[in-house]
């Protein structure tokens, strides 16, 4: 039997980072979103307004449709791969896609609403319909991708009939957005005393989902990641940490080790994260991935530490044409 056509080694640029993330109001949803400005063209669907508060030129700038209507995301995906296969670096992100959610339930309602107001089963699958298209398109396409989502309250009625409120603990959305995305994390805030002002390391992000083979993994579930970014999710999620070869290292160390670990594939992004990666992080990864003289790399500045990786991609990881 001849071999079938298009069959051969997978490329991992052919298809970009999916991202979903989500977290009780104040825990820096939209503000990770916007950090992919540092990375990329950043092409946002804004359900929620949020955007209003940022500037649209800052770092590689923003655009954005405000809108919860689905068909408008889907344009804009499409937009997004048109600029893509141009080899335009975009972004394409929806920040809050519970909203979206939301719209599509009273689409549902208007479809064929009970007498109690509520919509029929039937209804649910015509409602549903463009989401399914949408969540199609994030899981092929080549373009790296962002969701926000809202935490889900979660009560208990008690035998007394008394509700009980259980706080936080899942997306507010159709669970079918958790299958179109590779990474989900749930942000946090630090709780600090009224007043105090708010730092990047007082948010931070627990892994909820991660896809990749099990083994050297570096986002087990439960994972912790102290000011998490863009550009440090997507580094994990697209390159990994080389099998592992830090095992049980600090996450920033990590991500500084993906980075300069695919430095030839994902070059744009290594620039861009290890620009904004934590110093002794990047020391510790050039170690591992080039050795050197340990009491030497303590001792530099993060600029020698750049000069030694633009020398290493000189001489051997120019990027990719």
């Amino acid at each position: 039997m001849a071999k079938p056509k298009g069959l051969g080694k997978p490329n991992l640029g052919e298809r970009g980072a999916k991202l979903g993330v989500y977290g009780v109001y104040g825990t820096g949803k939209t503000e990770l979103i916007m950090s992919a400005t540092r990375l990329a063209h950043l092409l946002l669907v804004d359900a929620e307004g949020r955007s209003q508060y940022y500037d649209p030129e800052e770092n590689h700038g923003f655009e954005v449709v405000y809108s919860k209507n689905v068909k408008d995301a889907l344009d804009l995906l499409a937009y997004a791969e048109e600029l893509h296969r141009k080899g335009e670096r975009v972004v394409f992100a929806i920040d809050g896609f519970s909203s979206m959610w939301f719209e599509q339930q009273e689409v549902a309602e208007r479809i064929g609403s009970t007498s109690a107001g509520t919509a029929k089963y039937q209804s649910w699958g015509a409602a549903k319909k463009p989401l399914k298209k949408l969540y199609a398109q994030l899981y092929e396409t080549p373009v790296d991708c962002m969701v926000t989502m809202r935490s889900k309250p979660k009560y208990e009625q008690e035998t007394s009939g008394k509700v009980k409120d259980l706080g936080y603990n899942a997306p507010d959305t159709e669970r079918g957005i958790n299958y179109a995305v590779d990474l989900v994390v749930e942000l946090h805030k630090d709780e600090l005393p009224p007043g105090t002002p708010l730092k990047p390391d007082n948010f931070w992000a627990v892994v909820v989902k991660t896809s990749g083979p099990k083994q050297g993994n570096p986002l087990p579930i439960g994972t912790k990641i102290k000011d998490p970014s863009f550009e440090k999710l997507v580094a994990l999620r697209l390159s990994g940490n080389g099998g592992g070869r830090i095992a049980g290292a600090e996450i920033d160390t990590q991500v500084a080790l993906a980075a300069i670990s695919t430095w030839k594939q994902f070059y744009p992004l290594a620039v861009v994260h290890l620009k904004y990666a934590d110093e002794e992080a990047v020391q510790e990864a050039i170690k591992v991935v080039y050795g050197g003289d340990k009491q030497a790399l303590q001792q530099a500045s993060f600029e020698d530490v750049w000069a030694l990786l633009q020398q290493h991609k000189e001489a051997s990881m120019q990027p990719a044409e």
